[in-house]
């Protein structure tokens, strides 16, 4: 799997058959992604908003 921003959004791919899911949407500038397998959390920074985000099990996303 693949977890990446386009600005927009947070997305996740599959490497194998190129499918892919929103993970966030309507963001404002998420350039930076990271992932905390063991928390199963995905954090983004947002250069628009100056705040850095984060989700547990690609729902419930909240701000921290």
């Amino acid at each position: 799997m693949l977890l990446f921003a386009n600005r927009h959004d947070v997305r996740l791919m599959s490497l194998y058959t190129h499918d892919y899911r929103e993970v966030k949407t309507r963001l404002h500038s998420a350039v930076a992604v990271d992932y905390d397998y063991r928390g199963r959390k995905i954090f983004w920074s947002d250069v628009g908003s100056e705040k850095i985000f984060w989700c547990v099990g690609l729902l419930n996303c909240i701000m921290c």
